[in-house]
């Protein structure tokens, strides 16, 4: 350890950079040797071990302890550059690892990627030293040499690496795989679908143990093989061509024909890791010849590969039961996590739950209908044959399998959603730790999109156990009811008009297919109970509940079912209107950023200061129009939620000299009320719900059904629409967007726009009607886009920007539809270019248009 005092900035595990190499190597050879031991100290440097993983500081510097103008910044600089190199100079290159989230839950990968998620390191660099790997974590938190530094040595694992937190599996068992159903009654199931489909059970011959093979084939290909051993012991391997695995090997092995060899056996490699924890003499039997009950060789509905004179199924999937309980092998646990796939994409769902209807009752219904007498007659013989004997039906949830997705029980789930509720006044569910359950229902973490509406997927099932669902459900229903009170009814759609209702809750709702529910207010959000029939990833219909949390502003249309769009063509008829500049986003393929557009409204009661920009987006602030607003401790917040760049809109003077007295933002889609007024809302409010907080938000005093008054009565649009949209093409980007409402489609006016004679309108203008491809396409005059471009009188080189954003979009470079007799952009360009070099630009645009479209 180097001999630095206590009183000093810096921490260097050892004095010399140079030596962290072979200092490291003797660690390693160390820490081998004490391999039980938690933590150590090895020639004066401490080690820790966490989850596995040796840590040791390497160097530290804190700047707010440097008082000398921080020259020891420098210096750790220089040092910890030297540790790496000296590092690099000895391995080789260091591999780069970056944090690697997994799943529908983006949760980390491995512990080192937890590591690096946790203590905010962008990267770690690591070094394979044989059975472990050497990772550098290096952060300067601000600039090198200046802001704080934290460097730390890892010392990981071979197999933590390379297979992540799955290394660290140890229990691989599956209580509910099979939905509660007894082995016997899988085995009678297995039985009657080989007979009835197949040539039946078979018995296997010189295989390493005694038992029966059944196989089931569908016409699309998808297989199922059981091996049962006379021991108790259950194999099963499933194949189904169609599931989200077998593409994911498809695509690993890309289409190179010259590496077909290599292809083919990194496929059989990929899928003999599926059978990675399946006993030998299991294994043993797949491939094993078996004898049907006539005494014929049985064929075997399974392909398989050689890889090392070693026979491998070709399998999508593979489960096995230990006389206990099933298992799903390591190797598909592995390759499910990494890869963030359930039991349903290896095939499962397809391949056995469907089939063999597990959960549900297995009789002779089961095949369908039973108008055909012979075929019916058929099947009870089947069935009465069978030798095994139909088992009981499983009791309660685990009927559904895997299909509970939360590990939680009703009431627990009521705990867990006043608890996010409560969080969610105070906290991001975006900002959370990945290790944080503060934003989880029975372990799963909601989805967050940003809209204001949180959302998880409850409970999953078949035609076959709903009634089981529906019992669940009702409990669900109960503990929330016992509570929080009776619920209200929400649904998608205006219960007179039959309208759609636009609002981010009834949106998602729609967008599942499941149109209404229970809702109840809790801790100021609403909790709403969707469940329902719904097609699932593969287009089945399976019934599913979905709890959903939204803040009260996703439940409200604050203008009606007004767009933005018309909002502001609406007030440009009845408001004082002007531009103003602020830091939004650019236009696409520029650094361009237009003004937006600001509408003052006046009345007797309230005055209301609108903002619109150009993606859409906007903020409406109120105040009493009296004066007699005074401050709020309630308000002092009121702007905070409103995204920083909306914020810049407001540098010039508010319209009254008041308080606001609210303030909601369109988000693109909704007007959503900021995050502070929610709160003050919600602080004021007596009664949590539509009676209390919604009022707050939009009731009376706050001028909101007012405005939405106005605007209804308001011009809906220029008593010419026509001839104001032919005006604002040469006028400002502004005024095109104020008329834009019920314009054609955005091709149609780019010619125009590009006629403009003012050049940043012209810029504006052009570069947002070319916000997506395709709006540079077509020819709608004698000349192309780039004819027009080319033609505007005040043309200058700042109008590459445009030429570049319409090649990028794949506009016509050359003469267009009239060929020969069209006009060439390059010759037009040309004849304009002599003697200005400030069209340099568009020339070498035009000379290889391929530079902007590569």
């Amino acid at each position: 350890m180097s001999s630095e005092g206590d009183d000093l900035p810096i921490y260097r595990a050892l004095e010399s950079p140079g030596d962290v190499p072979g200092f490291l190597e003797r660690s390693l050879t160390h820490l081998r040797g004490h391999a039980d031991d938690e933590e150590l100290t090895f020639e004066a440097v401490d080690f820790e071990k966490v989850e596995g993983i040796w840590l040791c500081g390497l160097s530290v510097y804190d700047p707010d302890m440097d008082a000398a103008g921080k020259p020891w910044g420098v210096a750790m600089l220089a040092w910890e550059t030297e540790a790496r190199e000296a590092m690099s100079r000895l391995w080789g290159r260091p591999m780069i690892h970056s944090p690697r989230l997994v799943g529908d839950a983006r949760e980390p990968e491995g512990i080192l990627d937890h590591v690096l998620i946790n203590l905010g390191y962008d990267h770690a660099e690591m070094w394979d030293r044989h059975d472990v790997f050497l990772a550098l974590l290096t952060k300067w938190d601000g600039e090198p040499g200046v802001g704080s530094l934290q460097q730390l040595v890892m010392v990981v694992p071979r197999r933590l690496v390379m297979e992540g937190n799955s290394a660290l599996i140890d229990d691989t068992t599956d209580d509910l795989l099979m939905h509660g159903e007894h082995p016997t009654e899988l085995h009678r199931r297995a039985w009657l679908m080989s007979t009835v489909f197949g040539d039946g059970e078979a018995r296997l011959h010189e295989a390493p143990l005694d038992g029966t093979r059944c196989s089931l084939q569908a016409h699309d290909g998808t297989t199922t093989v059981w091996i049962f051993a006379d021991d108790g012991r259950v194999l099963l391997l499933i194949n189904d061509p169609a599931c989200t695995f077998n593409r994911l090997v498809a695509r690993a092995a890309g289409d190179d024909p010259d590496a077909a060899d290599t292809r083919r056996d990194e496929k059989l490699i990929l899928l003999e890791r599926l059978l990675d924890g399946v006993p030998d003499d299991l294994l043993g039997a797949v491939a094993s010849p078996a004898v049907t009950v006539r005494g014929e060789i049985a064929g075997h509905d399974l392909e398989f590969g050689l890889l090392d004179d070693r026979p491998v199924p070709i399998i999508t999937g593979a489960f096995w039961f230990d006389g206990t309980s099933w298992n799903v092998p390591r190797g598909l646990t592995v390759a499910g996590r990494r890869n963030g796939l359930g039991t349903d994409d290896f095939g499962f769902a397809a391949a056995v739950r469907r089939p063999y209807r597990l959960g549900g009752s297995f009789t002779p219904d089961a095949f369908g209908s039973s108008d055909d007498v012979e075929r019916r007659a058929l099947l009870d013989e089947f069935f009465a044959a069978c030798p095994f004997p139909e088992q009981p039906r499983p009791e309660g949830p685990v009927r559904l399998g895997d299909g509970i997705l939360i590990d939680a029980d009703p009431a627990a789930v009521t705990e867990d959603v006043e608890r996010v509720t409560r969080a969610w006044w105070y906290r991001d569910p975006d900002g959370q730790a990945l290790d944080d359950e503060t934003f989880t229902i029975g372990g799963r973490r909601l989805r967050h999109d940003g809209s204001g509406v949180m959302h998880e997927p409850l409970l999953l099932a078949d035609p076959w156990t709903d009634d089981v669902f529906q019992s669940w459900v009702d409990d669900l229903v109960d503990a929330m009811t016992d509570r929080w009170g009776p619920p209200l009814g929400l649904s998608a759609f205006e219960r007179t008009s039959g309208q759609e209702r636009h609002t981010p809750l009834t949106r998602l709702m729609r967008g599942m297919g499941l149109e209404q529910g229970p809702l109840w207010w809790v801790n100021g959000h609403a909790v709403l109970l969707l469940a329902g029939t719904m097609p699932d990833p593969s287009h089945i219909l399976r019934p599913q509940a979905i709890l959903e949390i939204g803040r009260a502003d996703t439940l409200i249309e604050l203008l009606g079912r007004t767009s933005i769009w018309e909002t502001r063509m609406r007030l440009r008829a009845i408001a004082e209107c002007g531009s103003v500049t602020w830091d939004g986003p650019a236009l696409p393929g520029s650094d361009i950023v237009p003004d937006a557009r600001r509408a003052v409204l006046r009345t007797d009661g309230f005055t209301w200061e609108g903002y619109f920009t150009h993606d859409g987006r906007g903020m409406l602030i109120t105040y009493r129009a009296d004066g007699t607003t005074a401050p709020d401790p309630d308000l002092d917040d009121l702007f905070d939620g409103v995204p920083e760049d909306l914020m810049t809109l407001l540098d010039g003077p508010d319209p009254t000299g008041d308080a606001p007295i609210a303030v909601f933002c369109h988000d693109g889609l909704d007007w959503r009320a900021s995050r502070g007024m929610l709160r003050a809302a919600y602080r004021r409010s007596d009664d949590d719900g539509q009676d209390g907080l919604l009022a707050g938000l939009y009731a009376q005093d706050t001028g909101a059904p007012r405005l939405a008054r106005l605007l209804r009565e308001g011009s809906a649009s220029p008593q010419d629409h026509g001839a104001a949209l032919e005006e604002s093409l040469i006028g400002s980007l502004n005024d095109l967007l104020d008329v834009i409402v019920g314009g054609p489609d955005r091709r149609f006016l780019l010619d125009a726009a590009l006629s403009n004679p003012d050049p940043r309108s012209r810029r504006e203008i052009a570069l947002w009607l070319l916000e997506s491809p395709g709006d540079a396409a077509g020819q709608l005059s004698s000349g192309t886009p780039i004819n027009v471009l080319l033609a505007n009188p005040t043309l200058d080189g700042a109008d590459a920007v445009i030429l570049e954003r319409m090649c990028e979009l794949g506009a016509e470079t050359g003469p267009g539809l009239l060929g020969e007799r069209g006009l060439d952009p390059t010759e037009q360009l040309r004849a304009r270019a002599t003697g200005r070099q400030d069209l340099d630009r568009l020339v070498e645009i035009l000379a290889d248009p391929q530079t902007v479209t590569g």
